[in-house]
């Protein structure tokens, strides 16, 4: 295969991103008693879902001593909070000739593959213009050479947009000689994870959050598409895996999800990975009540009291995802059919800047979390390296 680097290039793409090398050097110091906290119960405010965005508008109105607040924070996509339990899929290989039909991809001859370590079994299926995986947790990688950019690839990126923070890219790129606008990209490629994929995981939305503009020798350039699901509007966790996580025991305590749509020709999908696995909601209740962003915010700085002043780069509601283990807490992460618990919070992320060789400014993130329920902390400024 010319380039097969479904997973390999997201890794790279990943640890660039939210995989940084240390921690704000402002919050080492005083970070040695985290990573657990549980926020005072005192002076909470609980208000309704609906009222999140409103009590935007008064945190902005209040003042911070250990901490400086984003001066844009979204939270207009929150339809409804609950309290559930989510799952890695099962048994999903034996779809695996729809889901190359989805990809356009019939007649398919398929190699009977036991991947990962003989846990997560699966197919795989490889042509002269095609490369297709699927596995029975329901892991899905796909990649066509034949709309590959004939160029090689730089490394460098032009663009890192954090769709959190903006609503539409500006400008435009080259695709196979063809000038294209981003925005154009971007609703085409949220339009096929809705009318397309969705179809595969249907508890969940898939939804872009970040574009990133590669650049090849030839001129034209490469999108690649950073994906995140959602449950009415509020996002699963992306970044905040964590455990003891190795190559041969990948026993995780939270789970991070993503997924990477690839472009290089206008409105064609060249790659495409879902991550470890497909996600299936099993169960879910709504709160009636959350902790308000403004109570949030004040548990946040309290238990920073002890630092200098923090600035918080990006508020966001997310879920955590705390994984449920049985007697063998070494077992595969992404096994098929593995339970995870859904934790409301709201993430407070603190972000580090650092140009790479090429001038790029990468996305840094420590987080402090507020569970949205109950108000309790938890926090990874302990950790001086993170992934």
């Amino acid at each position: 295969m010319k380039k097969c680097i479904c997973v390999l290039l997201v890794l790279n793409i990943v640890f660039c991103l939210i995989g940084c090398e240390k921690v704000p050097e402002m919050v080492v110091d005083n970070a040695k008693s985290y990573p657990v906290y549980y926020g005072k119960k005192t002076n909470i405010e609980y208000i309704r879902t609906s009222e999140i965005e409103r009590n935007l508008t008064e945190l902005f109105s209040e003042s911070f001593e250990n901490i400086e607040l984003p001066s844009t924070i979204k939270m207009t996509d929150v339809k409804a909070v609950y309290d559930g339990e989510a799952s890695f899929q099962k048994d999903r290989k034996k779809h695996r000739d729809e889901y190359a039909n989805l990809m356009g991809i019939h007649a398919v001859n398929w190699e009977d593959k036991e991947l990962e370590k003989e846990i997560n079994p699966g197919y795989i299926s490889q042509a002269e213009t095609y490369y297709i995986r699927i596995e029975d947790n329901g892991a899905f990688g796909f990649l066509r050479e034949d709309t590959e950019s004939e160029g090689e690839e730089t490394g460098r990126y032009e663009a890192v947009l954090n769709l959190h923070l903006t609503d539409s890219p500006l400008g435009t790129c080259r695709l196979d000689g063809e000038e294209v606008s981003l925005e154009s990209q971007l609703t085409y490629v949220n339009k096929w994870l809705v009318k397309k994929w969705n179809r595969m995981e249907s508890t969940v939305d898939y939804k872009v959050s970040w574009m990133i503009l590669e650049k090849y020798d030839d001129g034209n350039n490469r999108i690649i598409f950073m994906t995140e699901r959602t449950l009415d509007g509020v996002p699963l966790d992306v970044f905040g895996e964590e455990g003891d996580g190795n190559e041969d025991s990948p026993s995780y305590t939270k789970a991070s999800i993503t997924g990477d749509v690839y472009v290089d020709k206008k409105n064609c999908i060249t790659e495409f990975s879902n991550d470890y696995g497909g996600i299936e909601i099993i169960e879910k209740e709504e709160v009636d009540r959350v902790v308000s962003p403004v109570s949030a915010a004040r548990l946040v700085e309290a238990e920073l009291s002890g630092f200098r002043k923090v600035k918080i780069e990006e508020i966001r509601p997310m879920y955590d995802l705390e994984l449920e283990y049985g007697i063998n807490k070494k077992e595969y992460f992404a096994k098929p059919g593995r339970k995870m618990k859904l934790v409301p919070v709201y993430c407070f992320m603190i972000k580090k800047r650092g140009a790479d060789e090429d001038g790029i400014e990468s996305n840094c993130y420590s987080y402090i979390k507020v569970n949205m329920i109950n108000g309790e902390i938890y926090s990874n400024l302990s950790n001086v390296t993170y992934v």
